[in-house]
């Protein structure tokens, strides 16, 4: 066996590009596998932690649900729309012990959107309940045009407390123009990261996205302080558009929740969407793509094979007088068929090895620029049940590839060989 593997290597050795080559083909394979389960993990994983703590209903405009969830609780997508607040002041009326955050989303600050609410909205709490958003330096805002950053946005926009700046309508980067020039934010605030799509965000009063957009105001300057020292820091009256809102798990009852979303979605005005629910249905689609992927690495599995096989084939045939020679010396027919099997044994086990280094390295750098684009905590893993028996399949073809030309040299006829004319 040691003397099968000795031969085995230095055959391998001795045909370094063809062996590279049907090396790289595997590694490839392989690592074209290990990113898509990968990353399909990640991204997962990433969803599920980023929604946690948001509420147990989900209340907006009429239209895309999924739209509804993917742009207020992900910050992925425009809005589809917008309510008034009447959608849901009369349920705040009816139960008096709950809260719900409103939102209001229209303008941004290098891409990074700028969201209207009120303190509500920082009741928000994880699992374990602690807050889902914590100050690390200043304070929330406490009137309009101060705005509170998330910890991503503080990080991108250099910004510090006391700093001012112009927002720019929209939701993502757009045009210089689009800057609201007699517009002016004072940052007040700044959030330790909640490991959620917030962290890329800026929120201030939602009068202060209303005013924004009041063209009865776009003339003035809303931060003037007036005459009156009652009125110093007011703003004009607003429209009262909302772009959703969030209903927070705090005295509530589960039915009374049933009955909230029933009602609105029997109604013209608004609609109510259970954010897990949706996510979920996300996550079917996500599965539904990654099973034509996965069909995809496979077929790369089985071509990485067929190249295993092509390559040993060729090499047996060219080494046939060779292998003679070893069969005139001594070695027996099991020995030969152990040194063609051990080759493709070799190549392909190396193969695996390489590609699931690569497979890791492209998801993880995938992942990170994921993350940086949309804030979602994207974190790779090597995931051990699954990979495992799928780094089987390369090994187990490999070795099948390696039959064919292990049995031709079995059963080569060593006199025909050596004594060819």
């Amino acid at each position: 066996m040691v003397y099968a593997l000795q031969i085995a290597v230095r055959n391998i050795r001795n045909r370094a590009v063809q062996s590279l080559l049907t090396l790289i083909v595997v590694a490839l394979a392989v690592a074209l596998t290990i990113t898509i389960l990968v990353l399909a993990d990640g991204l997962q994983q990433g969803i599920l932690t980023a929604s946690r703590g948001f509420g147990v209903l989900l209340i907006g405009p009429k239209g895309s649900p999924q739209q509804l969830a993917l742009s207020t609780i992900l910050l992925q997508g425009a809005p589809i729309g917008l309510m008034d607040q009447s959608a849901y002041q009369d349920i705040l009326a009816k139960n008096p012990a709950i809260k719900i955050a409103p939102l209001a989303m229209s303008d941004n600050i290098g891409g990074a959107s700028i969201i209207g609410t009120d303190q509500s909205f920082f009741l928000l709490q994880r699992d374990n309940n602690d807050p889902l958003f914590q100050i690390a330096a200043g304070r929330l805002f406490a009137g309009d045009f101060e705005v509170v950053l998330g910890s991503q946005t503080a990080t991108e926009s250099a910004l510090k407390i006391g700093d001012r700046f112009h927002p720019s309508h929209g939701i993502g980067k757009g045009l210089t123009s689009d800057v609201h020039t007699n517009i002016t934010y004072t940052v007040v605030g700044i959030l330790k990261p909640s490991h959620s799509p917030y962290d890329r965000a800026a929120f201030a009063t939602i009068n202060s996205i209303w005013v924004t957009h009041d063209t009865a105001n776009e003339t003035s300057d809303p931060n003037a302080q007036t005459s009156d020292a009652s009125d110093a820091g007011k703003v004009a009256p607003s429209h009262g558009k909302l772009t959703a809102a969030l209903l927070l798990p705090f005295g509530i009852q589960l039915n009374t929740i049933y009955t909230i979303a029933q009602g609105l979605n029997n109604g013209k005005d608004a609609m109510a969407v259970y954010p897990g629910a949706e996510l979920g249905n996300l996550f079917d689609l996500l599965n539904q793509g990654q099973v034509a992927l996965n069909i995809v690495a496979l077929l790369a599995l089985f071509m990485a094979s067929i190249t295993t096989l092509l390559s040993l084939y060729a090499t047996t045939l060219s080494r046939e007088q060779a292998i003679a020679v070893m069969r005139s010396l001594g070695a027996s027919r099991s020995t030969v068929f152990m040194i063609t099997l051990l080759e493709a044994i070799g190549l392909t086990v190396l193969g695996v090895l390489l590609g699931a280094v690569i497979g890791h390295a492209v998801a993880a750098a995938v992942g990170d620029q994921l993350a940086a684009q949309s804030a979602l905590p994207i974190e790779t893993r090597i995931l051990w049940s699954q990979e495992l028996p799928l780094l089987l399949i390369p090994v187990v073809l490999g070795v099948v590839a390696g039959l064919l030309p292990a049995v031709m040299a079995y059963r080569l006829n060593v006199v025909e060989k050596l004594f060819a004319t």
